[in-house]
């Protein structure tokens, strides 16, 4: 096979290392630092059985975590598994010192109303992310 030949190679290879420092460049600028947040499902519907969910600092588009759960946490309920993953999410963004600003997300309901337990964050929904 040549190289290339099926696309370019994945070059850089994502550690605890290199979160820890990413998540440390973070903590130590002066500048606000706005998160996007979104969940994705591993099937449609009702029946899904992952769930991952994403933060990215919005202007260096630069992935903070990814959480995946299994349903098996949120007592096989899958419609439970976004907001479980954005409170864990969330939660470790905030114990690792980030000091967060705004959070835009999709107008998931259950997002929604778990983000009015963080009074201090402003948060933003928007349709169609």
């Amino acid at each position: 096979m040549s190289d290339g030949a099926l696309g370019p190679r994945v070059k850089i290879f994502i550690t605890a290392s290199n979160i820890t420092g990413i998540l440390i460049s973070f903590r130590n600028t002066s500048f606000i630092v706005y998160y996007t947040g979104d969940g994705r499902m591993d099937s449609p519907g009702h029946c899904a059985q992952y769930c991952s969910y994403t933060f990215m600092e919005y202007e260096t588009k630069t992935i903070l975590c990814i959480i995946t759960m299994d349903k098996r946490v949120t007592e096989k309920k899958s419609t439970n598994l976004e907001k479980a993953c954005f409170l864990k999410g969330i939660n470790m963004l905030i114990d690792s010192g980030l000091h967060i600003v705004e959070v835009v997300t999709d107008a998931h309901v259950q997002v929604a109303s778990v983000m009015s337990k963080f009074s201090n964050i402003c948060k933003k929904m928007q349709l169609g992310f």
